[in-house]
């Protein structure tokens, strides 16, 4: 009897032994296990939305790609590439106050990523702060950053604050790094108007539209206000039947001819 008694006490024992071990190994299991699912789930989501997200951006369809991205970015804030394309498409859509709300949140963590700074800074200068633009743009260029994009923004800020010479040649390093650059050189030719040589901002943009064959409707609409300032309707006539409907045709025809009987 004392014998059994000894032997079902190690038994219990033994059996205290391997449940100590086990019991912690299987609750890890299957804690690691729900953890791979909920993880599994969280990236199937992502890649739905994300997926979502660039169809929107394909179709134009900024508000919701907004949308999308917004998701992704309070599900995850530390990826950047979700931030970058989430202040991109808020600018798009004009929601400049949230854009700028996060990119002032968000220097603290990734005001050492040129990317980050060339979108931080086009949301400043959105938002009309041209000279916080400047110094963003300016910390990007020091980092090593050079880009096309980031010397043409430079140029409109500096056109902003009526610094033209400066504007003049943001927008030649600009062509210097993409030569050509319809963007570029439209940006330039109306940094040009604004500092009182429309001709030769008419120039450009007529080489532009009708010798390079880079024009779009944006540019040659932008000449045709040109010419409108220059007080010949005819042209801004001309160019603005290209792409404009007939009523605002005759509104912007009105609107200059307006401007020129106070010019008188």
């Amino acid at each position: 009897m004392f014998e059994k008694r000894s032997r079902d006490r190690a038994s219990a024992k033994a059996r205290g032994k391997i449940t100590a071990v086990f019991l912690p190994l299987a609750l890890a299991l299957t804690i690691g296990a729900c953890s791979i699912e909920e993880q599994t789930k969280e990236m199937a989501i992502s890649n739905m939305v994300g997926d979502a997200a660039q169809a929107a951006v394909a179709r134009r369809d900024f508000a919701a790609a907004a949308n999308h991205f917004g998701r992704m970015y309070v599900r995850d804030p530390s990826n950047l590439e979700v931030l970058l394309q989430y202040l991109e498409n808020l600018r798009r859509i004009g929601a400049i106050e949230d854009a700028y709300r996060i990119t002032q949140k968000e220097r603290a963590n990734h005001g050492d990523d040129t990317r980050f700074l060339l979108a931080q800074g086009k949301v400043e200068l959105a938002a009309g702060k041209a000279g916080d633009a400047i110094e963003t743009f300016a910390s990007a260029r020091d980092k090593g950053l050079r880009e096309w994009e980031l010397f043409s923004a430079m140029g409109i800020a500096y056109d902003m604050g009526r610094r033209y010479d400066e504007a003049g040649a943001a927008y030649q390093t600009a062509l210097g790094l993409s030569p050509g650059n319809p963007t570029v050189l439209n940006n330039m030719a109306l940094s040009m108007a604004q500092a009182g040589d429309i001709d030769g901002a008419i120039e450009l943009l007529r080489h532009v539209v009708f010798e390079e064959g880079k024009d779009s409707p944006r540019i040659r609409q932008n000449l045709a206000l040109l010419y409108g300032f220059k007080g010949d309707i005819a042209q801004l006539e001309a160019l603005a039947r290209i792409d404009l409907g007939e009523d605002m045709v005759q509104r912007n025809v009105a609107t200059f001819k307006s401007l020129g009987k106070k010019s008188e």
